[in-house]
């Protein structure tokens, strides 16, 4: 008896890391499952370095699953889904950062050499305020060296006057 092509009733079905049978309905809540939980707060225990570590596995962790839940959601509206195709894995939770961490993090490159890699979305957060602070210094060094052009300007100007004045004053005297 050849049990080809015949469905094993007491076979149960694949199920999603969401715990739905697959494949899931076109109604699947995929904003829902791909929102962030909370942030967890820092521990006692967990130094600068460790807390690093441990945000970039989660950060390679959530692109990735997010990519494959989206991936899956795009499949699933254009009906191409395969029976191997699942959504990502549940998002993981980051450890947050102090403000003096960030600030010492942006202020010191070689201490963001000692404590990193930095995740990525902590090392974008560390180039936007560098580079406002950047902006900001290149801005400074703008308007000091108008304000110093304008100085001499002036002054020229004044030197200027000064020496007509003269002039005048010596032919009057003559």
């Amino acid at each position: 008896m050849s049990t080809q092509g015949s469905a094993n009733p007491t076979q149960t079905p694949p199920t999603s890391t969401c715990g739905q049978t697959l494949p899931l309905p076109a109604t699947f809540d995929f904003a829902t499952w791909s929102k962030a939980p909370p942030d967890l707060q820092i521990p006692d225990d967990f130094d600068l370095k460790d807390r690093n570590k441990y945000n970039c596995e989660v950060d390679d962790h959530n692109r990735l699953s997010v990519r494959t839940t989206k991936a899956y959601a795009a499949a699933l509206q254009d009906g191409t889904v395969t029976p191997a195709m699942d959504i990502g894995l549940k998002l993981k939770a980051f450890y947050l950062y102090s403000q003096d961490e960030v600030d010492e993090i942006v202020s010191s490159t070689e201490f963001e050499r000692l404590v990193g890699p930095l995740p990525s979305t902590l090392a974008l957060v560390v180039y936007r305020k560098r580079k406002s602070v950047h902006r900001a210094e290149d801005l400074r060094k703008e308007l000091e060296k108008r304000s110093k052009e304008a100085e001499k300007e002036s002054s020229r100007l004044l030197e200027g006057s000064m020496a007509r004045y003269w002039c005048r004053w010596e032919k009057i005297i003559k």
